[in-house]
């Protein structure tokens, strides 16, 4: 029997870009935690096309690193149901960012 890796709470990890390609051959995740990942950036979250298909949870709260050209990456994940993106985005479009996000993911519950 073959065991399948379904979730991850890196929650508060110091875990880094490099790192994160070290789970791109998991491909079965449903839910990622990196709450509180500093390390984390836009660049990251290209690693995440390969659970496009299976990701329904996803928490990149308080991530400084990751911004609005970050999260655009993130429209591939169609059945996403709920991100939350709490104290990650600071900019003045923020707004209008959410707006494209919402759009591009409109099953997805989106926390601000």
């Amino acid at each position: 029997e073959t065991l399948l890796l379904e979730a991850i709470d890196a929650s508060n990890a110091s875990i880094t870009d490099v790192g994160l390609q070290h789970l791109a051959a998991l491909t079965k995740i449903h839910s990622l935690n990196f709450k509180g990942c500093k390390y984390l950036t836009d660049n990251c979250l290209d690693q995440l096309h390969h659970v496009q298909y299976t990701l329904h949870y996803l928490d990149l709260s308080c991530c400084p690193g990751i911004t609005y050209m970050g999260i655009s990456k993130l429209f591939i994940l169609k059945d996403l149901k709920y991100m939350n993106l709490e104290n990650t985005i600071s900019s003045r479009n923020r707004l209008s960012y959410i707006a494209q996000l919402k759009d591009a993911l409109p099953r997805c519950k989106i926390s601000l």
